[in-house]
């Protein structure tokens, strides 16, 4: 089955965190891992943070406590345990769906809830458009295989406008006005966002891609090939066959892929014009400039402690094979948001950083866990293996305590980089262990309780 790496144009993208088993995307909108805090996000404008605690769903000032319960009997949707929470790119509501499958938007300093939907059925699924002004989401199915119902409505008022029958998945044009989606037949559409005209693309199709400059899509169908075409018509273009993953270029010129011998191509996406970059890669990213390519490949098992696996790491111009060696021991790497730097860990924790296009590594830290890279690509916020908290310059190891209290869960930074929240375990008086939610400025040490938790 193709497998796709998706930009996820909803998200602020802090930087490109690519784990050698897949591609994920870090952003401010991803789940904490906790089962005491299980999940938070911060808003677009750095003020706010909307979390979940036991059946509660809440929100407050990231450098206060002052809690609000948004919804005071809210529940996660069991189905697959995942929870649909947005906050608007306005950052003045928050859109939510209960276990009962029901959507409802509220102010997110104040408990006022409007009814978008209700009873959505077991595949419940949400989105808000990038201007924020609509939420889509599906109802269904119907009967057994049939696909969903997929309805548009205003985040302030429930007024659903029909827009297909039958979806299985759909995607939301950057500029808010297309959505495109797959049906139960696998057929490709698109059609308004505000009313149900559909437009057939394609056939048989497998996954897919919008552009970010939302004129066109990318698909692969059921025999691995891939093509390209107009969002509005059908007029495919056959870029390449026996596709395996593929991502669409930021400056929506170009489309890379790796093909079923893990071969490393890019191409134009208005015509089939493939460069031959690399062969036996494993993982790769897009810089967000769309100027290179970081990928890894030269697997190498290591027999001895930690018993773990690494990768080398590459790095090459989009349009032309002139790879450059970084690192010959890669086990995952971000890429900064201004495209200057990769910053990456070995299989035995060490981070590093250095230039994209050549190799100079420096070395920043050792024993470390997660790490990512702040928004205006400065620093290295990291975890060590006994969860204390660091962060450092980008460029040199000079790192300074933000937590060494141990016992630090998920954390996101705020989009202005000025400060972290985190999710830490605390043994209290009694006892017991509070898992609370904190926030502290990402220089300094200067931590707020924003909620002590329950105790346990």
């Amino acid at each position: 089955m193709t497998k796709i790496i998706k930009l996820l144009s909803l998200c602020l993208v802090f930087g490109t965190i690519v784990m050698l088993t897949d591609c994920p995307i870090n952003c401010p909108h991803c789940p904490g891992s906790s089962p005491r805090i299980p999940f938070f996000m911060i808003s677009p404008n750095s003020k706010m943070v909307v979390y979940v605690k036991g059946d509660s769903l809440y929100s407050s000032p990231i450098t206060a406590s002052a809690q609000v319960a948004l919804a005071p009997k809210f529940y996660y949707n069991v189905i697959g345990s995942y929870y649909n929470i947005a906050i608007t790119p306005d950052s003045a509501k928050v859109v939510y769906a209960d276990n009962a499958y029901n959507i409802f938007s509220s102010p997110i300093n104040v408990s006022m809830p409007i009814t978008i939907a209700i009873a959505t059925g077991a595949n419940n699924n949400f989105v808000v458009t990038p201007d924020g002004t609509k939420v889509l989401y599906t109802i269904g199915p119907l009967y057994y295989n049939s696909g969903n119902l997929l309805y548009s409505s205003p985040i302030i008022a429930s007024v659903p406008v029909l827009l297909a029958q039958g979806v299985n998945s759909f995607l939301i044009t950057q500029n808010s006005s297309v959505v495109v989606f797959t049906d139960s037949t696998s057929m490709l559409y698109s059609s308004p966002i505000t009313a149900s005209v559909p437009i057939q693309i394609a056939a048989g199709v497998n996954n897919f891609l919008i552009t970010p400059n939302c004129n066109a899509v990318v698909y692969t169908n059921s025999s691995s090939t891939l093509y390209s075409s107009p969002i509005t018509a059908s007029v495919p273009i056959q870029i390449a066959t026996r596709v395996n993953n593929f991502m669409i270029t930021p400056n929506s010129s170009e489309v890379v892929y790796t093909d079923s011998t893990s071969n490393l191509y890019s191409s134009p996406i208005i015509t089939s014009a493939p460069v031959l970059l690399d062969t036996g890669v494993k993982s790769f990213t897009v810089t967000p400039d769309s100027t290179h390519i970081l990928y890894t490949k030269d697997w190498i098992p290591y027999t001895s402690y930690p018993f773990s696996y690494s990768y080398s790491l590459y790095s090459s111009p989009i349009t032309a094979s002139l790879p450059v060696a970084i690192d010959t021991n890669v086990t995952s790497f971000v890429v900064s948001p201004d495209s200057s730097k990769v910053v990456y860990s070995n299989d035995y924790y060490y981070l590093y950083s250095s230039p994209i296009t050549i190799s100079a590594s420096r070395f920043i830290s050792s024993g470390v866990g997660n790490f990512v890279i702040t928004p205006d690509s400065s620093k290295v916020i990291f975890t060590t293996i006994s969860s204390n908290l660091y962060s450092s310059p980008i460029t040199a190891s000079v790192p300074v305590i933000i937590d060494a209290g141990k016992g630090t869960g998920s954390f996101l930074l705020t989009p202005d980089s000025k400060m972290i929240v985190y999710e830490k375990a605390m043994h209290n008086s009694s006892g017991g262990v509070n898992f609370g939610l904190y926030s502290s400025p990402i220089t300094a040490s200067v931590p707020v309780t924003i909620d002590s938790g329950n105790t346990y």
